[in-house]
């Protein structure tokens, strides 16, 4: 799962090349906060531009992993750019930072 991780990251920041045509790149912490991002990424996809949904947790998987489906119906609420904090100190978590 890391190493898959490490890929995607790469080919984010432009390290990899792997996709060649119609490359769109999303960056979680800025679609969730800006709207105006969001609806760039509907112009870049081709489909219409709506929030509807936003707020919904879905039940899919048991929810959020930190979070269940306790904010169901107020996920914007939810601190999803915040969440690194819980396992700052967590050896494991820091040693992914060594690639």
């Amino acid at each position: 799962m890391v190493q898959m991780w490490l890929a995607y990251a790469k080919e984010f920041v432009g390290e990899s090349t792997y996709l060649k045509r119609n490359r769109i790149c999303v960056n979680y912490s800025q679609w969730f906060a800006d709207t105006d991002y969001r609806r760039e990424l509907s112009a870049q996809l081709e489909i219409p531009f709506s929030d509807a949904g936003l707020d919904k947790v879905s039940s899919f998987g048991g929810g959020s992993s930190f979070d269940g489906i306790g904010l169901s119906s107020r996920a914007q609420s939810m601190s999803v750019t915040d969440r690194w904090r819980q396992v700052a100190e967590d050896p494991t978590f820091k040693q992914l930072f060594l690639n």
